[in-house]
């Protein structure tokens, strides 16, 4: 269920001084839904999800790398941290954010393997929507994904694209993750796929924030009627 004690432990706002450019101020605002980041390509979609998943993460060395003076931090319950190239006053900030769970799809992610016990608790219906197959347990206790025919592929054995889409549910309704960020989900899966994801993502009562950057018109619009909060980086702040 909505947790009002678990959003004051998450970043509610930022503001990054001299953000890519010497001079660029960028105030942002997420709120329960999460962000949606557009732009232009080199805009700073990408440095901006790296920037919020490295405060989350305790990202020291990528931190340290990105393109920004000083930023201040403000948390759910209105606590404010200031966040300087050093890193001198950000250990507290990291402790407050330590028990969130947050994951990262970068743009050009691999595959990776997911356990059987994963992928059993994953939604027979929800597998369905996605993949044309239904999700079968073998005798061996394995579980397979199996065509009209009778003939079944392995997690390992599927498309690309149906993996990454396997991985995004997994991580919001297996994992049930606090904050999952990603960076063009739709590369790779079919437009079909992309129109559904967004509600998929947010199933349950207990669903992430989304930190999402994307080109795709079907993510834009699906998580633009979700009201979450909209940053376009072109724009200038």
């Amino acid at each position: 269920l909505y947790s009002k004690e678990g959003e004051k432990m998450k970043i509610k706002r930022i503001k990054i001084k001299d953000f890519i450019l010497k001079g660029n101020m960028l105030n942002i605002k997420l709120n329960r839904r999460g962000l949606l980041v557009t732009g232009l390509n080199g805009a700073g979609k990408t440095v901006l999800l790296n920037f919020i998943n490295a405060l989350y993460t305790k990202d020291v060395s990528t931190l340290i790398q990105l393109p920004f003076s000083e930023a201040e931090v403000i948390l759910g319950n209105g606590e404010k941290f200031l966040v300087e190239k050093k890193l001198k006053y950000t250990s507290e900030l990291f402790e407050k954010l330590s028990g969130t769970k947050v994951i990262f799809f970068e743009e050009d992610f691999k595959f990776q393997w997911l356990s059987q016990e994963k992928l059993k608790k994953l939604p027979n219906k929800v597998v369905e929507k996605y993949l044309a197959k239904t999700k079968k347990t073998l005798k061996g206790g394995e579980t397979v994904f199996e065509n009209s025919d009778g003939s079944f592929r392995r997690y390992d054995e599927l498309s690309s694209g149906e993996a990454k889409i396997i991985r995004y549910l997994v991580a919001s309704i297996v994992k049930k993750y606090d904050i999952i960020i990603m960076d063009l989900p739709e590369n790779g899966i079919s437009l079909n796929a992309q129109s559904k994801l967004v509600d998929d993502l947010y199933y349950g009562e207990k669903f992430p924030q989304l930190i999402v950057s994307t080109h795709a018109p079907y993510i834009f619009d699906d998580l633009k009627n979700q009201e979450i909060e909209i940053l376009n980086l072109n724009n200038k702040n």
